[in-house]
């Protein structure tokens, strides 16, 4: 049954774990970036994120202090 279910999927080349760092360090250097003066805008354009999401991760990181 999983065999029908994941047919013609591959499995990726980079452990789930580590895109989840990566995704970390990222979203530290959104958040750094926009708390010294650049425009969410300019962050989602260069990350391939929405405006909205860098303004949920800068919110998300602000509260966690």
């Amino acid at each position: 049954m999983l065999e029908q279910l994941y047919r013609g999927m591959t499995e990726l080349d980079v452990p789930a774990s580590d895109m989840i760092l990566e995704k970390h360090r990222r979203n530290q250097e959104i958040f750094a970036r926009y708390m010294s003066g650049e425009r969410a805008v300019d962050l989602a354009r260069e990350f391939g994120i929405s405006v909205r999401r860098v303004n949920r991760l800068v919110r998300r990181y602000h509260d966690r202090g």
